[in-house]
């Protein structure tokens, strides 16, 4: 009666599975062969071994072949899947590898095994069998479409084929006679594509790598095991090589700091000249050029500074963008550090032009100027003024060594000033091979953006094509509904058609305890009768004892009479064996129903197991994510621990700003207006950042509580699955209770059966001795009557009895079709919190995915994505609430209370059947003059259950 259901819920569904072939070797080739290949095919898809040397007919490869297949998955087990396993060995000449012998595996078999079995393939082969050892296995893929096997050959020299016509095998070079090979048949050779993989494996034909080429492209797209782990693992490697280049940059800004620390000392040191004792005429001179030194100095410790904001900036800025490839706001900050970049070269070029052809030059030049014209005055006072005495020459001499002095001094200072200038040229250099590789490293940030953007754009498209599948599936669920509901009134048609057979069966029954009941108006009559004709029996019994003779009258008339009560034994056989058939009629149709509620127990129970194993592989599924979790946890704050380092890294560069900013204030010159724009502008870029940075610490602690919600919500699943387990194994125990029951039933119904036999047995055989007995005097007459009363009591009794068991029977059949129904919500609610599982674990990759792919950029599309899930978790209540109603609607139909044929004052039977019943028997009492309703007809009544005559038939069977 559930059979539409049955078949629905025990429909296959179709799975992605990796088959995984270890080819050892094989034993028992014919003598001629030299060398042989295997070939594992299934229609276009083959994969084929390199060719190996034979020796003593034994063949070794040790090779692993794979291939992703279709399976599909019954509750019981797979259905089959046949794969071919061809040995093929070379012809003569430019022939392609000829099938010496094929043989046939069902690879599904392999599916439901836990881990790898060892099998051994018989093959037929010329002149004998070949034994071909194998190691199989196989593996569920996740995350891969059920249309993707054009993608399926994983290893091997191996691709998707062609069919192409198969030739006559040539088995003279194997030194075998050919009447002898496989019964003449000609064998199917291999695929042009599997001989040319053949032949590029064994160094043949150079044409083949093309064709190679597009196998490894295909085999590089299907050996990661499913799209979602290929995912998985590209992030996982960008993520690596962004910490890598995060650590490498931040080792670079250590050294440019210390370099940068080191120049500025070794700057410092060199700026502070030696003092040099001058005269009292120069002193002034020596003070002006010292501030102007100091001023330089200070300018260069500027350009430094500005030059380690510089690259403090850049390097903050490639690991920010290196974290968040593909972000609209990370191309807004590369392009302000290369206008900032521009904006140092520029002050660098400005310093330099300042270093080269400023005041320190100029001031070296007249200061070497000053001492050659302090000379000439020397040299012209010595000559005009010769006769001065020694006094005068001594003057003259200290005059002249305080020139030259000078001129050392004035000298020291401009090779001072063009050392200046060389490292000036040096930094500006250095500033252009940065800005080199900052273009480069803007180059490639550009490059990973369009690479995010297409997998963005690859993800959009596989989740609509994951909403249509979610579409169609739904309009699936809304075409079975409707089935299951034109299935309930169907089952409601007939059920009532079997109510109204049940009354007329049971209006012919009670017609027939009427005819057999021993106080019967029929049966009281002749009773009378056979009474009075035993008192004429005995008189006349006493008179032929007492001597006297029988007149001719009254023989014939004991005769007339013997004959009429042989005809009335005869009716009552008659009626007593048309009342065993109605029992035997009545006996078939209980064990039908015995029969298919045995039937309906066993899909039940087939139905549980079936739901108790999609649960455990739902809970199976459910503990799989927890590592993963907790991986991208520690992630997480693996993150948060690198955006800490970030937060202290523009911590020092807003120290640094300020260092500079008092430097700056405290220089004097012309640029101090520039210098304070420069130092505004790198304290706003500085705070963007830090701001930047506070919001990406938000949105981690945000994702992080989403991680804890999803972990939350996976142990919820898991008690759910856990509870309705539980409520599987008590359902289980209350089929097995009732399958005992019925067994229980079916020995009463036997025992009763066997009762049935023997009373009828009991009846024929005291019918006949009744017939004799009637013949031989009133003796036997009173012993015949009472065992026809007792003989009725037995029966009316076993009657009663089959009709409890019949009311028993009922209740259990109704109790198991509730308990059937609870099955099915059980299992349709399983099934539901598995798919909410599944979404929710979805969710939580997506979600890990978005934080390894970058903070920044990704409210937009989590916000859509949140409102697609939100629209989806409401169309799937709103399908579980249709579902549920229907499903109450169903098990309300099929629940209905019925009462037991034994409680006859619960249910009022068919009007018709029970007018018919009662107006046949006041037509048999006006017949016959009696009156009804004696006392011990309503004891007896009263003992079989009913009332009073006008008592209501039981109701019928369900």
């Amino acid at each position: 009666m559930f059979r539409k259901l049955k078949s629905g819920l025990t429909k296959g569904v179709k799975s992605k599975y990796r088959l995984d072939v270890a080819v050892s070797s094989v034993e028992g080739l014919p003598p001629g062969v030299a060398a042989c290949r295997l070939q594992w095919a299934r229609g276009a898809k083959v994969a084929v071994t390199k060719l190996a040397p034979a020796s003593s007919g034994c063949v070794t490869w040790d090779e692993e072949l794979s291939q992703i297949a279709t399976l599909v998955k019954l509750p019981a087990s797979f259905e089959a899947k046949e794969y071919e396993f061809k040995l093929q060995a070379p012809g003569g000449g430019q022939k392609p590898p000829a099938t010496i012998g094929k043989a046939s595996l069902d690879m599904a078999r392999f599916a439901a095994a836990h881990g790898a079995q060892a099998v051994a393939l018989a093959v037929p082969v010329p002149g004998g069998r070949a034994t071909l050892h194998l190691v199989v296995g196989a593996a569920e893929v996740k995350g891969m479409a059920l249309d993707d096997d054009a993608m399926s050959v994983l290893t091997g020299a191996s691709g998707i084929t062609e069919s192409s016509p198969g030739m006559e095998q040539d088995l003279r070079g194997f030194g075998v006679d050919s009447s002898r090979h496989l019964g003449g048949a000609a064998l199917a050779t291999a695929a042009p594509a599997g001989a040319a993989a053949a032949a590029a494996a064994s160094g043949g034909a150079p044409g083949a790598a093309p064709t190679s080429a597009s196998q490894e492209a295909v085999v590089s797209r299907s050996s990661t095991g499913g799209e979602r782990q290929a995912e998985v693992d590209a992030l996982r490697k960008e993520v690596e090589g962004r910490d890598a280049r995060l650590a490498s940059l931040q080792k670079q800004l250590a050294e440019a700091h210390a370099e940068l620390a080191q120049a500025h000392s070794s700057g410092g040191a060199a700026a502070v000249p030696v003092p040099v004792p001058l005269p009292a005429a120069d002193s002034g001179r020596a003070a002006e050029l010292e501030r102007q030194n100091a001023g330089l100095s200070r300018e260069v410790e500027q350009l430094r500074a500005d030059l380690a904001a510089a690259t403090s900036t850049a390097a903050v800025a490639a690991a920010a963008a290196s974290a968040s490839a593909g972000d609209d706001r990370l191309r807004e900050q590369l392009a302000a550090a290369q206008a900032r970049v521009g904006e140092l070269e520029q002050q660098v070029a400005a310093g330099g032009e300042r270093r080269g052809s400023g005041s320190g030059g100029e001031e070296a030049a007249a200061k070497l100027a000053l001492a050659e014209q302090k000379i000439q005055q020397l040299m012209v006072l010595a000559q005009h003024g010769g006769g001065g005495g020694s006094g005068r020459e001594a003057e003259l001499e200290a005059a002249l060594q305080s020139a030259e002095q000078d001129v050392e001094e004035a000298e020291a200072m401009a090779a001072e000033a063009m050392e200046m200038a060389e490292a000036a040229q040096a930094e500006a250099a250095a500033l252009r091979d940065e800005k080199a590789a900052i273009a480069q490293e803007l180059a490639e940030l550009q490059e990973q953006s369009e690479q995010a953007l297409r997998s963005t754009r690859w993800k959009e498209e596989r989740e609509a094509k994951r909403e249509a599948d979610w579409d169609a599936r739904l309009k699936e669920a809304y075409k079975r509904m409707e089935e299951s509901v034109v299935l309930a009134e169907r089952m409601q048609r007939e059920r009532d058609e079997l109510e109204d057979k049940y009354a007329v069966l049971l209006s012919e029954k009670q017609a027939v305890e009427a005819k057999l009941d021993p106080e019967a108006v029929d049966q009281q009559a002749h009773l009378l009768v056979h009474r009075l004709w035993v008192g004429e029996l005995e008189k006349q019994l006493a008179s032929v004892r007492l001597g006297e003779e029988d007149s001719y009258d009254q023989v014939q008339a004991a005769e007339d009479r013997a004959d009429s009560l042989s005809l009335e034994l005869q009716y009552s056989q008659g009626e007593a064996q048309r009342l065993a058939h109605e029992l035997a009629l009545l006996r078939d149709a209980q064990e039908r129903h015995a029969s298919d509620y045995q039937r309906e127990l066993a899909e039940a129970s087939s139905r549980a197991d079936a739901a108790q194993h999609q649960l455990e592989e739902a809970r199976a599924q459910a503990r799989l994510p927890r590592l993963q979790l907790r991986q991208e946890a520690a992630v997480a704050v693996e993150l948060r621990s690198r955006v800490l380092l970030l937060e202290e890294d523009v911590e020092a560069s807003k120290l640094q700003l300020v260092a500079a900013a008092a430097a700056g204030g405290a220089a004097a010159g012309l640029g101090t207006s520039r210098l304070e724009a420069d130092l505004a502008e790198r304290q706003r870029v500085a705070e963007g950042r830090a701001a930047q940075l506070d919001a990406l610490g938000r949105e981690l602690a945000d994702t992080r509580a989403d991680l804890a919600d999803a972990l939350a919500q996976r142990e919820r699943a898991e008690g759910q699955l856990a509870e309705a387990r539980r409520s599987l194994a008590a359902s289980a125990s209350t089929v097995t209770g009732l399958e005992a029951v019925l067994a229980a039933r079916e020995a009463q119904l036997a025992q009763a059966q066997e009762a049935q036999r023997s009373s009828l047995a009991l009846v024929s055989a005291r019918g006949r001795g009744s017939s004799a007995e009637e013949g031989e005097g009133g003796g036997g007459a009173g012993e015949l009557r009472g065992l026809l009363e007792a003989e009725r009591g037995a029966h009316a009794a076993e009657l009663a009895r089959l009709s409890t068991q019949l009311g028993e029977a009922q209740q259990l059949a109704q109790y198991s079709a509730g308990e059937m129904a609870g099955l099915v919500q059980q299992l349709a609610e399983a099934q539901g919190e598995r798919s909410e599982v599944a979404a929710k674990l979805a969710e939580s990759r997506e979600e890990v995915a978005r934080l390894r792919a970058g903070p920044d950029g990704e409210l937009r599309s989590r916000i859509e994505r949140l409102e697609k899930d939100l629209v989806i978790q409401r169309n799937r209540a709103e399908v579980n609430a249709l579902f549920k109603e229907e499903h109450d609607r169903m098990t309300h139909l099929a629940s209905a209370p019925r009462a037991s044929p034994c409680a006859s004052a619960a249910a009022l039977p068919p009007p018709a059947a029970a007018d018919s019943v009662q107006k046949g028997a006041k037509k048999l009492g006006s017949k016959l003059g009696l009156k009804r309703g004696s006392k011990d007809k309503e004891a007896r009544r009263a003992a079989l259950g009913g009332s009073d005559t006008s008592s209501p038939l039981p109701s019928p069977l369900e």
